[in-house]
């Protein structure tokens, strides 16, 4: 089957090499295609840069989480996760094969997947699991899942995603200020400080509804993430599957 019909038969919708759809309970998800086309190695045009792609990428996310537009939109240019990890196996980058091999692992096990996955605490338990697989840990990134936490009723975990994407915005905040003090560039540090500082204070004050147990607060949080999220998929017309 062409995957862009296999894409259009489960309720995604096509626009330029990206496909979105949200099912359930406000689980949002996107597959994205790759534009590149094989170069053969031995062609003059080919580069080593061929052999980084990826043909197909996917993700899962929450719309009861704090997402940016650049996601819903589908200009993130692709997903954390690759058609491989459903194997249990690590994307391992190699000579770009065209998109065979990716198309037919979607079609097999992506497709049946992905169609499992509507509930936030699936959406939690999936995403963890493909993370431990491609990147043999849980990403810091991953603070969106803190919300599909809460609304999971597991506010414990919620705390744990908020706490490690502190760490991990500070992280590489730091690791980034070594960059700009080696290369003179005061004022993108100062914009990199504003930026991670308006981030943290923003963290924190989720934090800080979870650990004093203001639940009408908190589901009036994830509430109001949900209302602007599905709004966005409205007007980029992103189907909605009950």
């Amino acid at each position: 089957m062409d995957f862009k019909e296999l894409c259009l038969q489960n309720g995604f919708r096509h626009n330029n090499g990206r496909y979105f759809r949200c099912v359930g309970d406000g689980v949002l998800q996107g597959i994205f295609e790759c534009k590149k086309r094989y170069i053969d190695p031995s062609s003059p045009e080919y580069s080593e840069r061929q052999r980084k792609a990826r043909y197909i990428t996917f993700g899962i996310w929450s719309l009861y989480s704090n997402l940016p537009e650049f996601i819903i939109n589908g200009e993130c240019g692709g997903g954390p996760f690759a058609p491989v990890n459903l194997l249990g196996k690590r994307w391992q980058p190699g000579p770009f094969m065209g998109n065979a091999e990716d198309r037919r692992l979607m079609e097999e096990y992506g497709m049946p997947f992905l169609n499992t996955i509507n509930t936030q605490a699936k959406v939690c338990e999936a995403v963890e699991r493909l993370s431990m697989v491609e990147f043999h840990q849980l990403l810091g990134s991953q603070v969106d899942l803190a919300e599909a936490y809460i609304k999971s009723e597991q506010p414990f975990e919620a705390e744990m995603r908020i706490e490690s994407r502190v760490f991990s915005l500070w992280q590489e905040f730091y690791r980034q200020l070594d960059t700009y003090e080696a290369c003179g560039l005061p004022e993108d540090f100062w914009h990199l400080n504003a930026d991670v500082t308006a981030e943290t204070k923003e963290l924190f004050k989720v934090w800080g509804m979870i650990a004093g147990g203001n639940r009408e607060r908190i589901q009036s949080y994830i509430q109001q993430n949900y209302q602007r999220n599905l709004e966005r998929i409205t007007n980029y017309r992103i189907p909605v599957l009950r």
